[in-house]
């Protein structure tokens, strides 16, 4: 599923999409996704290792949970 950034919240490690949709990050991938800019173009989408954020812009993957 694509959509765009809207916030990474580094204290709660928490991402934030456009449409609404909060996700938990994993504790060691939050020093890559909180330097992602607002408004990136990311996708979401299920991996073998789980449920995965790509950065489209620069090809960076975090580990996510669904709130």
């Amino acid at each position: 599923m694509k959509d765009m950034l809207l916030e990474v919240d580094a204290e709660t490690f928490q991402l934030s999409t456009m449409n609404g949709l909060i996700f938990n990050v994993e504790p060691f991938d939050i020093t890559i996704c909180c330097t992602w800019t607002p408004t990136a173009s990311i996708e979401i989408k299920k991996s073998t290792n789980g449920i995965i954020c790509i950065n489209l812009e620069n090809h960076q993957k975090v580990r996510v949970t669904k709130i």
